[in-house]
């Protein structure tokens, strides 16, 4: 085994899963990205200023889909980033498309998720593949700021888009940009 080549693979993975937790977090604030009960902590009463409750992890107790999302590539380039108002709620990540640009990829990538992201004013939680985070956010245009608050440190920016009823959330990468579709439920 090329331990160089796993070592690669394991810090492109960790820098990924950060800026996409980050996304997640902004997904959440946006609507940032699966479960059949609203488990944010606005509808159990809690402050969003307040620790989540302990029987929901360090960070919150958002219920984490069974049902995972399949990453499937379009070769075509990403619709524009919109912005917009994040309404509160919980948000369920629907669809995951990795836009590989013209001539790109196409089909199943074999990569798959599990999200939920909640937004309540300014602070967003989200669960993604059993990693609890939580953080606040600032908007500026199309860009979400994310700074962690739980497990304390690291802000990132992802560019978004936002209706009542769904967020979209944009990882930029080398292979294309990825786009989650998250649905208020």
């Amino acid at each position: 085994m090329n331990l160089s080549h796993s070592r690669s693979r394991t810090v492109s993975r960790s820098l990924f899963s950060r800026r996409h937790l980050s996304f997640a977090l902004v997904l959440a604030a946006l609507a940032t990205a699966c479960a059949d009960e609203d488990a944010s902590d606005a509808s159990r009463g809690a402050s969003p200023t307040e620790p989540a409750p302990a029987e929901g992890g360090a960070c919150n107790a958002l219920v984490q889909p069974a049902e995972a999302v399949p990453v499937v590539a379009e070769p075509s380039e990403a619709p524009p980033a919109t912005g917009g108002a994040l309404a509160n709620g919980t948000y369920v990540l629907r669809a995951s498309t990795l836009y590989t640009r013209a001539g790109g990829a196409a089909g199943p990538t074999g990569a798959e998720g599990r999200m939920v992201i909640a937004v309540n004013g300014s602070v967003i939680d989200t669960v993604r593949d059993g990693e609890r985070r939580r953080g606040t956010f600032t908007i500026d245009g199309n860009t979400l700021e994310i700074k962690t608050t739980c497990p304390a440190g690291g802000s990132d920016e992802t560019e978004y888009s936002a209706t009542p009823n769904e967020i979209r959330v944009y990882v930029r990468r080398s292979n294309g940009t990825l786009v989650q579709t998250f649905a208020n439920r």
